[in-house]
């Protein structure tokens, strides 16, 4: 049928080759490559690890109770506090009510992986807890090419 596979990018592969063909291209890939070093007891060390790190963490943590607490979270390309945009500067911060509403309570930031479009994909690893880069470059459509496989199973 003259399929020329763009897994690299839905869109390009969608004009080339068509939306249902792009599809079933989606479905083709293997999310990651498995390393060498898996096993099940070099899984449970990394949980161990993480366990650890989080009990430290929690020792001079304020709020440790989470139950009934709502967590909100923002995404979008377009706000971002100015004192972290390398280059920028401005006289006072536009976002002093965020900042004063993070600075008591539980909260953080996030690295996104993306700017600008790719919503998506940055949602998705906000919900899953997966970043897309550890992915190989050709999933570039997370729920499709990820969550999909899981949930057909």
């Amino acid at each position: 049928m003259g399929d020329a596979a763009k897994t690299w990018d839905s869109w390009t592969d969608a004009v080339a080759n068509g939306g249902i063909v792009a599809l079933l291209n989606s479905r083709t890939t293997d999310a990651m490559v498995k390393p060498n070093s898996y096993s099940q007891n070099t899984m449970k060390e990394i949980v161990s690890k993480y366990q650890n790190q989080a009990r430290l963490i929690n020792v001079g943590r304020k709020n440790t109770n989470f139950k009934n607490q709502t967590v909100i979270y923002t995404l979008s390309e377009s706000l971002t506090m100015p004192k972290y945009v390398p280059g920028l500067t401005v006289d006072n911060n536009p976002l002093s009510n965020i900042s004063q509403i993070m600075n008591n309570t539980s909260s953080g930031h996030m690295i996104s992986s993306g700017y600008g479009g790719g919503t998506a994909g940055i949602e998705y690893s906000t919900l899953t807890g997966l970043a897309i880069p550890a992915y190989k470059p050709t999933v570039t459509m997370p729920y499709s090419q990820v969550a999909s496989r899981i949930l057909c199973k």
